[in-house]
Parts: C-alpha cells; structure tokens; sequence
C-alpha cells in the first residue's frame, strides 16, 4: 500500500498499519511466521571453502569495495570477524576495531598490520613506533592516527591556508631559479641584487625588493605627515631651523632601518593637545616617552643622576 502524502490521509493510514500489526502480533501463528522470518533476517551467511579461499588470498591485496564484491552476501563486519578467526591479523587491545578496519585498505602483501608497540600512520602509510606518534587522551590507543611529521605537515597547510587562502600550498622557492626571489607585493621575481641585506631571512635578503620598499616608505611617510596634520613643506622647514639635528640633544639621526639607510627625525607632538612641538632623534623621541612628558619626573632624574654620577 502505498503513503499518501496527504497529511490526514497519512495519520489516517499509520493507525491502520498499527491496528494490523497488533492483529497480527496477537495471532500465534503470525507471530511465529514474524518471529522466523526476523531470525532468518539476521542470520549471517555462513562460509564456504571458496569464499574462504578468497579471503586468504585476496584480504591483503586488495580495498575493501572490491572484496566485497568477491563476496557477496557478506558485510565489513562479518569480513572483519571472519578475518580475527582465521588469524590472518592479530588482535591486540591496544588498537581499535575501527583502526583495524581503516588500515586493511591501504596494506599491501609485503606488509603486516602494526605489533604491540607500533602504529600504522594514515597518512604516510608507514608502520613506525609509537614514539613517532604523538599522545591523545581521548584515542583509544593513546595516539594521535597521524605520525608527528604527517600531522605537522598537515597542520602547516591547514595554516597556510587560513592566513594565505589565494596563494599556493606548495612552497615558492622551489619554483624560482637560483639567483631569483619573488617580492611579495609586486609579484614580480627578480634577481637578489635588487632586495636589501637582512640578515634575519635564511637567503640574507629582504622580503619586498628597494622598488616596492621606496614606494611603501613614501606611504608611511605621507600618513604620519597626514596623522599629524602637516606637509611635507612644514617638516623642511623645521628641518632646516634645526639645521638637520635633534632639536634635545643637538644630535644628528644615527638609527637606521633594516636596509641600512639612516631614518629621518621622529616628530614629537603633545599628546594632549596633538600639537607638533619639534623634530627629536629616536633615542630622544623614546626617552621622552617613557618618562611620560612629565617635567616633574624629568627634573628628578636630571637632579638624580647629577648627585649620584661616578663621572
């Protein structure tokens, strides 16, 4: 009988089917039919000699679909159990039922499921010890199912992938021809001659090329004049009445970049009133900073370290 699929049709025809199966089930002799074809329905199929043979043969071969289609009439799990009572693999507490099962896919006749002490890795498909695993409260073995290599390099594209999503998985450098490097803002690769020395990086050069780094300092540039409400013309000015010099100290800027180049004077400016004051040397701008422009602490350092000065 088919379900209709009207809403009140459908109430109508569950109740039927209820009211039968109680008939049916208060029958003795239904119930003995219901009950024998239930048991027949659970019954496994028992093994031949050929299927056995089969399963010998072609258990560490071949994948599982393909197994099963050898034997018809027979699930991963009776396979499974099958397998455990003719001693083709060994049991062992320490691995689950589902690792077993998962592992047989990828085992070749040349090798054998991990011993006590060991642990097939899903990833290379390697058997290694445990100690190339890494431990897990919650698997049933204590053990990660990636060895720590895989599960690294697993984790390193997964990450690659979050902060990079439109670039490559595969490393950069091994595409590049020796000499070269690829700026990451340009896209363009060029010969290491046009990045700066930096002897942070591993090839002891810039990220970005001096094209790309010119560009990007004339940007930082213009919004610290814009942050601060002056132009480039007002900095010259206040460059030439200090006559290029710190206007604390009355020293010139030695600090320098990562490129080399000696930085330009810092502006100072009251945080209170973000009014520019003047131009400072880094050293001086820093100091001023942390002494929280307050001329209160300036002048008991001052009076401190001229009472206190071993000079």
């Amino acid at each position: 009988m088919p379900v209709p699929n009207d809403p009140r049709k459908l109430a109508q025809w569950r109740e039927n089917i209820r009211k039968n199966s109680k008939a049916m089930w208060d029958d003795p002799a239904s119930r003995a039919k219901m009950l024998q074809a239930r048991k027949e329905k659970r019954r496994f199929k028992e093994w031949t000699e050929e299927e056995e043979n089969i399963l010998r043969e072609k258990y560490l071969t071949i994948e599982a679909p393909a197994l099963l289609k050898l034997l018809p009439g027979h699930s991963v799990n009776t396979i499974y159990a099958k397998v455990r009572s003719m001693g083709l693999i060994k049991s062992s507490p320490r691995i689950s039922r589902k690792e077993l099962r998962a592992t047989h896919h990828f085992l070749s006749s040349d090798l054998f499921l991990p011993n006590e002490g060991e642990k097939a890795c899903l990833e290379c498909r390697l058997i290694k010890p445990h100690i190339f695993f890494a431990k897990v409260a919650k698997a049933r073995d204590g053990y990660r199912l990636l060895c720590k290599l895989c599960y690294r390099s697993h984790n390193q594209e997964k990450t690659h992938k979050r902060i990079h999503p439109y670039r490559d998985v595969e490393p950069i450098a091994e595409i590049f021809p020796e000499g070269h490097k690829r700026c990451p803002i340009c896209k363009e690769i060029k010969l290491l001659q046009h990045f700066n020395f930096d002897k942070r990086n591993k090839d002891g050069r810039g990220a970005n090329c001096r094209n790309c780094l010119r560009l990007t300092k004339e940007e930082i540039r213009k919004n610290n004049l814009n942050k601060y409400e002056i132009t480039q013309e007002d900095f010259d000015i206040m460059f030439q009445a200090q006559n290029g010099v710190c206007a604390s100290c009355g020293n010139a800027e030695t600090a320098k970049n990562p490129a080399g180049e000696v930085r330009p004077l810092s502006i100072d400016h009251c945080h209170r009133l973000n009014v520019v004051r003047g131009l400072l040397c880094s050293r001086c701008n820093t100091s001023l900073g942390l002494l929280f422009e307050d001329p209160n602490r300036i002048k008991a350092l001052l009076k401190y370290i001229e009472e206190r000065c071993l000079w």
